[in-house]
């Protein structure tokens, strides 16, 4: 007999692993904003399907920068107010962060050879350098 599989209660988005660091309103300042180098947060809402789907990436994107960049979530359902912060109307997007300062943002689902170059990217630009558009 192969095993169940067990849907969370409503349907809810599971918690990120445990490399995948969550961020809250109370949490941001010191995850994302204080925090040295680069950052990448994505922001996702438990409804959208493509927020699921680049969720997927993250864990791997964390794995693959482990070290070098923090790999965040926070659900824009749950903290507007930092979704708001940034002008974040699009489920899902990934701000990416140096030293607490926006570098750019990757807008809608993107394939993750995309997420990896503007991971790299940041890393290898200079401190200072123009922001990145994605």
């Amino acid at each position: 007999m192969s095993p169940i599989a067990v849907q969370p209660p409503g349907g809810d988005v599971p918690p990120a692993p445990p490399e995948v660091v969550e961020v809250s309103d109370e949490s941001l300042q010191e995850l994302v904003l204080d925090a040295p180098g680069i950052v990448a947060l994505h922001f996702d809402a438990p409804w959208s399907r493509r927020s699921q789907e680049v969720g997927v990436s993250l864990p791997l994107l964390a794995r693959e920068f482990q070290g070098h960049v923090r790999i965040a979530r926070v659900d824009a359902d749950v903290y507007p107010s930092v979704a708001n912060l940034y002008g974040v109307t699009d489920i899902p997007t990934i701000l990416i962060f140096r030293d607490g300062v926006e570098l750019g943002r990757l807008v809608g689902l993107r394939p993750y050879a995309h997420m990896l170059i503007a991971l790299e990217t940041a890393l290898l630009s200079p401190p200072g350098a123009e922001s990145m558009r994605g």
